[in-house]
Formats: structure tokens, C-alpha cells, sequence
């Protein structure tokens, strides 16, 4: 799907600039740190936040409090906050937009929504606690292959140092897309299973 269709689906403008949040809105992914750093006035792009609380923690008060806080908080940024949307809309959202955000505070091994990105070529920015990502050999080589400067796409929790990285990302968009293409790549289920057998058969 391309992008002017996706945006034509969800209703957004054709020309200007929508960077996501993806994902179950959980304290250690950053979503509140966002928010604060996110001057919607001040920037020319806008912040769609595509997710909701985990359904398997709707009894938990302090996770259903959290949620609140963030939706009312986005609100009155006039930024949207979609909830969890159906699967069939997930290809809209990373064909329509122009990034990902992934402001984690705290360091995960892997990140469903950055995999989702290298697979649609969706380039991202990262926040600094991430930064770890670049440790991985495929990551540090498809940056390095497209002359990337990976430090540029880190950010840390001030307004400045997001646009910063926006606006990098929004420069170099079309060698972040390879970048991400050849990262999928690298991790496609054939190609693993490629040099696993490659593993086994030199055992």
C-alpha cells in the first residue's frame, strides 16, 4: 500500500509530517517522557499515538491510571491517540507515516514495533537508553553501508534533542528506508534459517 493511499484511509493530510508511537502504552516504553518533551505548537509534525492499555492488564488500577493519564495528557496537546487498532489497520499506519518513535527509558533486547518498521522500510529515531540497538552486527553494518550516522537518530528527553533527530531522520529519509530494508533482510526467517543449517552442518 503507499502512503497516499494509507493517509486517504485514515484522514490525514497528504503533504505534512506524522511520526508514531506504536504499541501498549506501558510506563518503560516512554510514551509520558514523550508527551512532556512534545511541543505540538512549536513543531511542524505531528505525533499519532497508535495504541492503548494491554488487555491483559485491565485489572491492574495503577496500568488503567497510567492510560488515563497519558490519553487526557495527549488530549490536551491535540495530539491523537488512537487505542489498539484491529491488525488489518497496522500496514496503515507504518505505510502512512514518515516515522517511529521509540522513546523507551529503559534498555529491551528486541522491540516489535521497530521490527515492524524495518519491515514496511519506516525509518525510526531512538531514544538514548536504546542505544544498545547499535551493539547488534546487522543494525551497525546497514547504517554504516548507507554512510547513516546512527548517533544522529538518538535523542534524549528534551524537546530540542527530538527535533533534532527528526529532522535528521527527515534528511536522510531515503537511506533510512534501505537501512531498514536491509536490516529485515538480514533478519528474514530464510536467512536465518540459512545460517543455522550453515551452523549445524559445520558442528
Amino acid at each position: 500500500m503507499g502512503k497516499a493511499e494509507a493517509r486517504k484511509k485514515l484522514g490525514w493530510h497528504p503533504t505534512e509530517t506524522y511520526y508514531l508511537y506504536f504499541g501498549f502504552l506501558a510506563q518503560y516504553k516512554g510514551v509520558d517522557r514523550l508527551l512532556d518533551i512534545w511541543h505540538s505548537e512549536e513543531q511542524s509534525n505531528h505525533l499519532i499515538i497508535v495504541g492503548g492499555q494491554n488487555p491483559n492488564h485491565r485489572n491492574n488500577k495503577n496500568v488503567t491510571k497510567f492510560v488515563t493519564d497519558v490519553t487526557n495528557k495527549a488530549q490536551s496537546k491535540g495530539i491523537a491517540v488512537t487505542g489498539v487498532v484491529p491488525e488489518e489497520q497496522v500496514a496503515w499506519y507504518f505505510s502512512a507515516a514518515d516515522g517511529l518513535i521509540l522513546p523507551y527509558t529503559q534498555f529491551i533486547s528486541s522491540s516489535g514495533p521497530l521490527s515492524l518498521a524495518c519491515a514496511y522500510g519506516l525509518p525510526f529515531i531512538l531514544s538514548r537508553p536504546l542505544h544498545r540497538y547499535f551493539d547488534s552486527s546487522d543494525l551497525r553494518d546497514a547504517f554504516a553501508q548507507e554512510g547513516v550516522d546512527g548517533g544522529a537518530i538518538l535523542f534524549d528527553f528534551t524537546g530540542q534533542s527530538v527535533q533534532h533527530a527528526i529532522e535528521y531522520s527527515m534528511n536522510h529519509t531515503a537511506a533510512l528506508r534501505r537501512v531498514c530494508h536491509t536490516i529485515a533482510d538480514m533478519r528474514s526467517f530464510k536467512r536465518v534459517a540459512k545460517q543455522f543449517v550453515t551452523v549445524i552442518n559445520d558442528a
